[in-house]
């Protein structure tokens, strides 16, 4: 046998020429074949440095290391330390596409999508709505803020911002957005109940991070009232299980500025607010100008 134990040595013995010009042997074409096949299964054994052949088995380093090597150009490469302090193969630059249906593209690209895999980009358009993440081509997935904890609510506007940097997540059929962007305000329209004429001039926005969602109401004029009732539908629908509550900053009822500014309370399950004109629950005037102001925030059912 040619290798024994990591070693070559050739089948007849390290002298075997020597001993039969000793001896007087003359050439023996059993004994060329003998040392030229010996010779053919050591060489076939080794790897070829021109990537001919290939390893059969785990190969062992001994503690060493390779050196000068390239940079990896496909998924099935050793990477280089370089790239993985440089991280190139997992930052994929600006991301494109559009401000909904954002692409990456890292470098080498991905030849298919494994749950957990992480990517990071410059976001190359701020959100208006739920995302989509197209990865080398593979196919679009909706992306999920993670401070829901689950993947039950796609993003909302903003939380993706031109120019800053995300992280997502792929869970082999949703990505994770690690870090969403928190606080952009966005304008809603509600619908007003209690109204005849809604106020003309106004402000609805809101700011929602996973399940978390604060409103602000801001009516510059009054309306006319034409019912008790003061309701302002709600962008997301309140989770179950408790209500909320917060104070007016302004209210307006009946030709006047409350003194006493009322609260407002989001019932749980509910999809509106309603407004009182007091702590003890007093209704509004059913007639002429009634406005209210308020800021307050609450859990969302999703």
């Amino acid at each position: 046998m040619a290798w024994s134990g990591g070693t070559f040595s050739r089948a007849l013995g390290a002298n075997q020429w020597a001993n039969d010009a000793a001896a007087n042997v003359g050439i023996e074409a059993g004994i060329h074949d003998t040392q030229d096949n010996d010779l053919a299964t050591g060489i076939n054994a080794c790897l070829n440095k021109n990537g001919q052949n290939s390893p059969t088995v785990d190969i062992s380093m001994g503690g060493f290391k390779f050196t000068n090597a390239g940079v990896a150009t496909a998924t099935t490469h050793f990477a280089t330390l370089g790239q993985v302090q440089n991280g190139t193969a997992v930052y994929c630059g600006t991301s494109g596409g559009a401000a909904n249906v954002q692409t990456l593209s890292p470098s080498p690209a991905i030849s298919s999508g494994v749950g957990g895999q992480r990517f990071s980009f410059i976001a190359g358009f701020t959100n208006t709505s739920t995302v989509t993440i197209n990865t080398s081509g593979l196919g679009a997935f909706p992306v999920y803020n993670q401070t829901d904890g689950t993947a039950a609510t796609g993003l909302v506007a903003g939380n993706i911002v031109a120019g800053l940097t995300y992280e997502v997540l792929f869970l082999g059929a949703v990505y994770i957005l690690l870090n969403p962007t928190v606080g952009a305000w966005v304008t809603w329209s509600p619908t007003l109940t209690g109204f005849s004429v809604d106020p003309a001039s106004f402000s609805y926005t809101y700011s929602k991070q996973g399940r978390f969602c604060t409103i602000q109401v801001y009516q510059g004029g009054a309306g006319t009232s034409n019912s008790t009732a003061f309701q302002i539908s709600l962008p997301f629908a309140a989770a179950a299980g408790r209500n909320w509550e917060a104070p007016l900053a302004q209210g307006f009822d009946n030709g006047g500025w409350l003194t006493n500014p009322g609260f407002a309370r989001i019932a749980g399950g509910s999809s509106t607010v309603i407004l009182y004109t007091a702590q003890t629950e007093a209704v509004w005037t059913a007639a002429n100008g009634k406005l209210a102001r308020f800021q307050m925030a609450y859990e969302t059912a999703a």
